[in-house]
């Protein structure tokens, strides 16, 4: 899921009903920046807007100050509004470490500091890092995705023998020489009959009738 910004609370409900209900992990990635902590924060807590009505477990892949220094990543300036008191009081409610408040009360650095391949890269280690992995389900669902998945190939190479057939059934089908005579016929009978669903009997006319 993706938000511009703080979730809005279909974005909560969501995950609600998603990570709490399924005890499903909820993973994270931000800015590191004010808004970044917010959106964490607005994850893990009630708010006026929204109550939790279960205990998600939430897991914070940064941007941190521990992701920015490691990669030397530059910074930018800061466009918080608001005193330095109420933006350290922010950042405090919302997790951001000592040393983290005091970086951001005049600097931020934007995931978007990564080029593509390496935010790719950063991100498999964080995922990686916190045990994250490939699902592989119990083995009623793969059994059940395995006939299904048989089934289908099946039915595939059906098809493609049948569209070969009919590549045939097209090179060796012979073109009635009153086919335009037939066609003028179905068309007075029916005006409003277009001049193809008139072949499209009369093909299949001739395929019943083994000709």
């Amino acid at each position: 899921m993706s938000t511009k910004g703080v979730s809005n609370i279909a974005a909560r409900n969501l995950v609600d009903q998603l990570c709490g209900g399924f005890d499903l992990p909820l993973l994270t990635l931000h800015d590191f920046d004010k808004a970044g902590f917010t959106i964490l924060g607005t994850l893990q807590r009630a708010t006026r807007r929204y109550s939790f009505r279960h205990r998600l477990n939430v897991i914070d892949l940064g941007l941190r100050l521990s992701d920015v220094e490691e990669l030397g990543l530059d910074a930018e300036s800061a466009f918080d509004q608001g005193s330095e008191f109420s933006i350290r009081s922010n950042l405090r409610k919302n997790g951001a470490k000592p040393e983290e408040i005091e970086f951001l009360l005049d600097q931020r650095v934007e995931l978007n500091a990564l080029p593509s391949d390496q935010l790719i890269e950063w991100v498999e280690c964080k995922l990686k890092d916190n045990g994250i992995g490939k699902v592989v389900p119990d083995k009623d669902v793969l059994s059940d995705a395995y006939q299904r998945i048989r089934a289908a190939i099946c039915v595939e190479r059906k098809v493609e023998d049948l569209i070969e057939e009919a590549k045939n059934e097209i090179d060796e089908a012979v073109v009635p020489e009153d086919l335009e005579q037939r066609v003028r016929h179905a068309l007075d009978d029916d005006p409003t009959l277009p001049w193809d669903k008139a072949i499209d009997s009369i093909a299949g006319d001739d395929v019943e009738d083994g000709e």
